[in-house]
């Protein structure tokens, strides 16, 4: 009698996954984005679908926080959808103080050790960043010791794609924008405002449509933080997040000097990267944290 054959955990974790977005009645989008409830670290290994493929983002238990974790500063449209819902409905969720967007994932190994390639952990702690690099390969060379944060979606990839293909991804994007800024109804059908802060730790480069998770509550700007437009020099257009509107009102919320002088345009048209300094200061980032 043959024995029974035995299904990986990562196989069993996506079927447990799928059935529960079932009996919830959510998109399929959403099992693009894994939420994991768990003490310590977690394995990245351990997020990976049963096809291999690592996702583009993840969320976390953190005390009472949920952390969303970038594990690619760019995301395919049913990983924006999916994070989008994901987000919506743990706003409504009042017995969590916080969503957090932290940075990517870290090693925890000390440099006295070997990491395995496979087995490099998210951080467990609120307050943890990034330490390891996240090059940017061949947007801008001058960009390339950068630790990218978020870019939205991946504009190489999307020249090439299909016309639904392209409009799913936009949608996509400003369904994200909708979900993090608290006004979205993350595809379902009960809109409402969000019932507890967005936090977004903006450590390394944020660009064009990486802002749109940038639309929270709170922006907090590190020593390392970054924001550039790049789309224009690249002959796009602006991405659907709102830009047409918050670059004319750059300062003017917070009463800034900055309201006085085209800041706006100084961005969209010229490729100028702000820093943490200039975030604060244009109104991009709320906070500035050491």
């Amino acid at each position: 009698m043959a024995a029974p054959s035995r299904i990986s955990a990562n196989t069993a974790n996506a079927m447990f996954a799928a059935a529960e977005a079932a009996a919830a009645k959510a998109p399929k989008s959403v099992l693009s984005i894994p939420s994991v409830i768990r003490h310590g670290p977690i394995a990245i290994s351990d997020l990976k679908a049963p096809s291999g493929k690592t996702p583009g983002a993840a969320i976390g238990q953190v005390g009472a926080t949920r952390r969303v974790y970038l594990l690619n500063p760019y995301l395919n449209h049913e990983e924006m959808n999916g994070l989008a819902y994901r987000i919506h409905k743990l706003s409504k969720n009042t017995s969590i103080n916080s969503i957090l967007l932290g940075n990517n994932h870290q090693s925890p190994f000390s440099s006295n050790e070997e990491p395995d390639s496979q087995d490099i952990l998210l951080p467990s702690s609120l307050v943890e960043l990034e330490t390891e690099e996240n090059l940017l390969d061949d947007l801008n060379m001058d960009l390339k010791n950068d630790i990218h944060l978020a870019g939205g979606y991946d504009a190489r990839k999307l020249a090439n794609a299909s016309k639904s293909t392209k409009f799913s991804t936009l949608n996509a994007l400003m369904n994200l924008t909708n979900a993090v800024n608290g006004n979205g109804n993350g595809g379902g059908k009960n809109n409402g405002a969000s019932k507890i802060p967005f936090i977004t730790v903006s450590h390394g480069l944020v660009n064009d449509g990486g802002y749109a998770l940038g639309m929270g509550s709170y922006v907090m700007a590190t020593t390392g933080s970054k924001f550039r437009i790049m789309n224009p020099m690249k002959g796009l257009s602006l991405d659907p997040i709102g830009f047409s509107y918050i670059l004319p009102r750059l300062g003017l919320e917070y009463s800034q000097p900055s309201a006085k002088y085209p800041v706006g345009s100084i961005l969209a048209l010229t490729g100028y990267e702000a820093d943490g300094c200039d975030m604060v200061e244009t109104g991009l980032a709320t906070y500035n944290m050491e």
